[in-house]
């Protein structure tokens, strides 16, 4: 799950997950652990798709 709010010119986003990975693929989060995270951005309204995106540098996930 997620919410975002555009505000003053940027985004704020909240994900919300267990921390118990369901599928073997996925991350198994551990409490103060720290990861590097980056996002593809695909905008709708522009009628991007597939490799049509925005992608961002590397971002550090601090696990709380």
């Amino acid at each position: 799950m997620g919410k975002g709010l555009w505000s003053g010119g940027k985004w704020r986003v909240v994900f919300l997950r267990s921390m118990v990975a369901k599928d073997k693929d996925d991350v198994v989060f551990k409490k103060g652990m720290t990861m590097p995270l980056a996002f593809a951005i695909w905008d709708g309204g522009n009628l991007e798709k597939d490799g049509q995106k925005s992608v961002t540098t590397w971002h550090e996930l601090k696990v709380e």
